[in-house]
């Protein structure tokens, strides 16, 4: 009785098992929508970007145009150790080279850089940061110090100066008789008036939120770049007694800074660059950031007019229109072999201390002119169930095509394997059919002054459920079966199935229209013998009919009476008896 009871109540298991598993099945089971709706692109961000196969500029600031000309190379003269600045006077460039000290050489061939010489310090340490006053070269070094190097002999620099109490020493600036001097301490002010007895005049360290990085002096005050507050300021007006003005800016880590007029451009480790307006000394205000497609990637930064020059590293150097500081937009982007550290640009040639692979030489007069051609591509804007197909759209553009330019669109429903021209503002069917929508459009112009521009991109859209497999009875079957029965391969996530029966391959007005819920069909009321075409559509789970199958035709012939072989032969036998006598007869008489 005990072993009854227990195999009774694992069979109640095993069933109870299998409904919640059928529950759960049904569940989890998807529910394929057609969907009509419409996507809207005004660039003011890059979500949608397709950034290997886009070339066009300005996306992310508000509109798209055709992307300037990039820098040329020149020429390059490579590294012994890692290029970290470069400074430049006359026919020199003096570029620190971390641990092989500070590069002398002669650039007046810009294709070719040659060796002059070479200052390294007895101990072995990083050169950070040189700056360049008459004959005199000021070097910060990681841990040797602050050295002031005599160049009159640039084949045979010499040292006329160290003072190194064990700081990590970094950027120095040279104004009239002063060196200011930053180090992972705070600013040294040194009077550098008589070589031969240098003094500090002052010292303040920094501010306890952050390092110092960077350094700039304008007029009475010294702007810094410092780790975790972005800006620091500092009063030089007395340069025996220099004053803290304040941090400003974001919680950001500044490394480095460049002056142009009211304006400060911090590069800073985690945004960008931030624009701050100084026209107050005491309350520098942010008044735009540049960021662009690289984000934090900027090292440093040089202005020339309304051009700023951001070092990139490993993302090269980055060109970007500030004639309005507020909003900022990227002009190029050029890559370089090695690491951008830093940059000078002067008479329309880039000097970059371009890490691993040295100073490295580029043209940058043609940056202003645009290339002849730019794409900008879309990732998928809409990804629909593959159950589903989109059928068509409509991409619509507001844009500037001046003479001598122009912009082509094309749009592609499967996910830009077939890519089909379209007219904007007028309704597109697919050809290649697919369920991921994209857009791309090829902007291009015949005069190198001028672009054509698009504001925003608007796409309505519509995806139906796929195609219907069809699969009995075959098509051009001849039967006399008046009540057929229509067969068809499963849609996953629908509700029901719509099959149609007509005359003509219009189907204007079928003589069977019904809604079922299987993948089968047997006709109710017999079919009169004539020629049919049938077709099948899922309907999703909102009600919408999607794409129909292929029609199929049907032949329907009328039923032929049976033979009776037995009669016919009885018949035939007596007609022939009949006719044999009535022969017969007649000879006889």
């Amino acid at each position: 009785m005990g072993f009854i009871m227990r195999k009774k109540t694992i069979i109640n298991f095993m069933i109870l098992s299998s409904l919640l598993i059928v529950v759960i099945s049904l569940s989890f089971s998807s529910n394929v929508t057609a969907v009509t709706d419409s996507f809207t692109e005004n660039f003011s961000s890059t979500s949608y970007r397709d950034f290997v196969n886009s070339d066009v500029s300005d996306w992310g600031s508000g509109e798209i145009r055709i992307s300037n000309q990039e820098p040329s190379e020149l020429g390059n003269y490579p590294s012994s150790d890692e290029s970290l600045d470069v400074a430049i006077d006359g026919d020199l460039a003096y570029v620190p080279d971390r641990t092989n000290g500070v590069m002398i050489l002669n650039i007046s061939n810009s294709l070719s850089p040659s060796f002059v010489g070479n200052y390294t310090p007895t101990v072995t340490s990083k050169a950070e940061d040189v700056c360049i006053s008459g004959d005199y070269a000021y070097i910060g070094y990681s841990w040797a110090g602050f050295h002031i190097i005599d160049i009159s002999d640039p084949e045979n620099p010499t040292n006329v100066y160290t003072y190194n109490p064990g700081d990590a020493w970094g950027d120095v600036e040279v104004i009239g008789n002063y060196a200011y001097v930053i180090s992972n301490l705070g600013l040294y002010v040194f009077d550098v008036t008589n070589l031969g007895s240098v003094s500090v005049d002052d010292f303040i360290g920094y501010p306890p939120t952050g390092l110092p990085n960077g350094l700039k002096i304008q007029g009475n005050y010294a702007y810094i770049a410092s780790g975790n507050v972005n800006l620091w300021v500092v009063d030089i007006t007395d340069t025996t007694n220099i004053l803290d003005v304040g941090t400003f800016g974001p919680s950001e880590y500044g490394r480095n800074l460049f002056i142009s007029g009211d304006f400060v451009y911090v590069a800073s480790a985690t945004n960008g660059v931030n624009i701050y307006n100084i026209s107050n000394p005491l309350s520098p205000i942010v008044i735009g950031d540049y960021s662009g497609i690289f984000g934090d990637q900027i090292y440093n930064t040089y202005i020339v007019d309304d051009t700023l020059y951001c070092s990139g590293g490993t993302n090269g150097l980055i060109v970007v229109d500030v004639s309005d500081p507020t909003t900022p937009s990227q002009y190029t982007v050029a890559d370089t072999a090695g690491e951008t550290k830093a940059i000078v640009v002067i008479g329309g040639l880039a000097y970059i201390a371009d890490g691993p692979n040295g100073l490295q030489i580029l043209d940058v007069s043609t940056i202003y002119q645009y290339n002849t051609e730019s794409t900008a591509q879309s990732y998928a804007v809409f990804t629909g169930e593959q159950e589903t197909l989109l059928r068509n759209a409509t991409l619509t553009a507001t844009d500037t095509i001046v003479v001598n330019t122009a912009i082509d669109y094309y749009l592609s429903a499967d996910n830009g394997v077939n890519w089909e021209s379209i007219t904007s503002g007028v309704l597109h069917t697919f050809i290649n059919q697919g369920y991921q929508l994209k857009w791309k459009a090829v902007l291009s112009t015949t005069n190198i002054d001028i672009t054509p521009y698009i504001d925003t991109i608007s796409i309505d859209y519509i995806s139906k459920l796929n195609a219907v497999s069809l699969l009995n009875p075959y098509n051009g079957i001849v039967t006399i079966d008046d009540t057929p029965t229509f067969e068809w391969a499963e849609l996953t996530g629908i509700s029901d199935y719509l099959i149609q029966i007509d005359e003509t391959d219009d189907f204007l007005a079928p003589v069977i229209n019904e809604t079922v819920a299987d993948t089968t069909y047997t006709v109710s009321s017999a079919l009169a013998p004539k020629t049919y075409y049938w077709r099948v559509s899922g309907i999703d789970n909102g009600g919408d009919t999607g794409i129909f199958s292929e029609a199929r035709i049907l032949v329907i012939q009328a039923l032929v009476p049976e033979f009776n072989f037995i009669s016919f032969s009885v018949f035939t036998l007596i007609t022939l008896s009949i006719v044999f006598v009535v022969v017969l007869k007649r000879k006889r008489s």
